[in-house]
């Protein structure tokens, strides 16, 4: 088991008869630890990879796991079909190789809907959020309204609550031509 990097001597000896001895400069290395994160995975977008490898890597072989490959330091892969995939990074200093593998879930993407009824100047009006997701669960929410360009006067007119309430005074205003 060597250590450090130094030059080793090595000879034969057979039964009392030394033969000459040769030598052999060792350069040992350090193995490289691989790590990666990445952004979210949805079905159909880009999902980015980041090596957060520790120690000096000379080189990156990735896996994703739906048959694509790659060995850029920091890749993109697009998943076509949601479930769980092993993503697999192997990193290598010289002969050194070291593999890290990290399941991850591809979400589907979620289809945002929501309803509401025509109402009377004055009346409230109620929206439903009826977004949906095939398999797992919203995470979050954001409703924008669209009205900051006609109303300056409300800075957030947008939300994540689940089923938000506004409130909005409307003028008319005429302007002759």
């Amino acid at each position: 088991l060597v250590s450090n990097t130094g030059t080793f001597s090595v000879y034969a000896d057979i039964n009392g008869c030394q033969g000459p001895a040769s030598t052999i400069d060792v350069v040992v290395l350090d193995a490289p630890v691989p790590a990666f994160s990445y952004t979210p995975a949805c079905l159909g977008e880009v999902t980015s990879f980041t090596d957060n490898t520790s120690g000096v890597t000379t080189g990156w072989n990735w896996d994703f796991g739906d048959l694509n490959t790659g060995t850029t330091q920091n890749p993109t892969n697009t998943y076509l079909s949601g479930g769980t995939y092993t993503v697999s990074l192997t990193v290598q200093n010289g002969n050194c190789v070291n593999t890290y593998s990290e399941d991850i879930d591809v979400n589907d993407a979620p289809v945002a809907a929501f309803s509401g009824q025509d109402v009377c100047a004055g009346t409230l009006i109620n929206f439903d959020n009826t977004s949906s997701i095939t398999g797992g669960s919203i995470a979050s929410l954001h409703w924008d309204f669209g009205d900051f360009e006609f109303i300056p006067a409300i800075h957030n007119s947008t939300s994540t609550v689940f089923e938000p309430v506004f409130t909005f005074s409307i003028k008319l205003r005429k302007s002759l031509e």
